[in-house]
């Protein structure tokens, strides 16, 4: 055990030498100022630390984390796990813009990797702090439970921070319920990590929408981006048409509305046949979609076999004109090439 009071000084077991012998993994308990926390050596050569659940706080004075391998900072405001409306007022005018931008856009996309976060709402920084700046953004956001972060880490424990998947923790959710004039009883969906299929298909999902905002312009913006279930659509016959995201891309003239399938090769052709042609019948029973039109469909294919199989099968289904086939990596430019009247036919 160790132990840190007032701020500098250490008591713990000592070496033959005089120096510390802690041992990685082992807990310890630091005590700064009024703040009591377990925490861990992690054993790495910049002996960082991994600290626990904060303990005795003192009104007035809660902690923060600076970053995610910080020491606990100070902090008038914190959001325990219960979420009441008065909290939640009270919370709501010490957020920046860009903690604002953060809640929305992990709201639109579902899921987002740390990675992801940076090209979205840290791009403005310098290289040298993106990372650093986002690590302690997210921190703070996490410890309000404004966010949550799931168990599984994208690309393994090298990846750090930056394969932390994040989405909306009951905070964000309602913070952002009360910005849209929704106060009230709206349910809080609890976050739940999902298993390895689902997570990668909802991270390509991500992705796309990512990229989309990326290739944002002037001309041509990315004005809603859904996911499941908020995207699907009654096709008149009692059920749903599911796709994976509606996307609506503005222009000076025009919205254009598109339905995403992102198809990972993880489904036999036959289902997804008949997937497809529940969006044909969809359109010859002359039912129309969001805004009243008629959303184009747009098939992203993980490789050039599975692009070859999906784009045979369209071909043979009566009505192609409603879909388009495309690997996932160019599967941007064919949705923006909708927006600009420059689609070619599918193969």
């Amino acid at each position: 055990m160790a132990e840190l009071v007032g701020s500098k000084e250490y008591e713990a077991p000592s070496d033959s030498t005089g120096g510390m012998c802690w041992q990685p993994g082992a807990p310890a308990t630091v005590r700064l100022a009024h703040l009591s926390c377990t925490v861990r050596l992690t054993g790495r050569p910049t002996d960082r630390v991994d600290y626990g659940q904060l303990v005795t706080p003192v009104a007035g004075q809660l902690p923060r984390s600076n970053a995610n391998d910080s020491l606990p900072q100070w902090l008038e405001f914190v959001m325990t796990q219960r979420v009441t409306w008065p909290a939640v007022e009270r919370l709501a005018p010490r957020l920046a813009p860009r903690d604002w931008s953060i809640l929305e856009k992990v709201r639109d996309a579902g899921i987002l990797t740390g990675s992801q976060l940076t090209r979205l709402c840290f791009a403005d920084l310098s290289p040298s702090t993106q990372d650093r700046t986002r690590r302690r953004v997210m921190a703070r956001l996490h410890q309000l439970h404004a966010v949550t972060r799931l168990d599984r880490v994208i690309g393994g424990v090298r990846a750090g921070s930056s394969g932390w998947v994040y989405r909306l923790g009951p905070a964000g959710q309602r913070l952002l319920q009360l910005r849209a004039g929704q106060r009230g009883d709206h349910r809080i969906r609890k976050a739940w990590t999902p298993g390895t299929l689902f997570l990668q298909h909802a991270l390509d999902v991500a992705e796309l929408y990512v990229q989309l905002s990326e290739a944002s312009s002037p001309a041509v913006r990315l004005t809603t981006f859904q996911t499941e279930p908020a995207c699907w659509w009654r096709d008149g016959l009692g059920g749903h048409l599911k796709p994976d995201a509606l996307t609506v891309l503005s222009t000076a003239a025009y919205d254009e509305l598109v339905w995403l399938e992102v198809d990972r090769g993880t489904e036999s052709l036959p289902t997804l046949r008949r997937k497809l042609l529940s969006y044909q019948s969809f359109v010859q029973r002359g039912q129309l979609g969001p805004s009243g039109v008629l959303p184009h469909v747009v098939i992203s294919t993980p490789n050039d076999q599975r692009h070859r199989e999906v784009a045979a099968l369209v071909h043979q289904l009566p009505d192609t004109n409603i879909f388009t086939v495309a690997r996932f990596e160019i599967a941007t430019t064919a949705i923006l090439a909708l927006a600009t009247n420059t689609v070619e036919e599918p193969p």
